[in-house]
């Protein structure tokens, strides 16, 4: 039972800390200032520990393509 209850919080709190860290990659993005690759990827919905494994992939003032993607979207609608 306490097996449960402990893997239950965990889960809880797991959820929680990545919900709060996407909405404040949205917040940060939005402001409009330069952001780190992590923060772009995590604002884009890819969770914490994949997004700080792959930002050093991406390198400075490179634009995601899924930006691209979405903005050539609104504009073709």
């Amino acid at each position: 039972m306490k097996a449960n209850s402990r893997s239950a919080r965990r889960t809880i709190r797991t959820r929680a800390t990545q919900t709060r860290a996407t909405r404040r990659a949205h917040q940060a993005v939005a402001t409009g200032t330069p952001q780190t690759a992590r923060t772009h990827l995590i604002a884009a919905g890819i969770d914490d520990p994949t997004a700080k494994r792959f930002a050093g992939a991406f390198s400075r003032g490179v634009t995601a393509a899924a930006r691209f993607e979405q903005a050539a979207h609104h504009l073709a609608a």
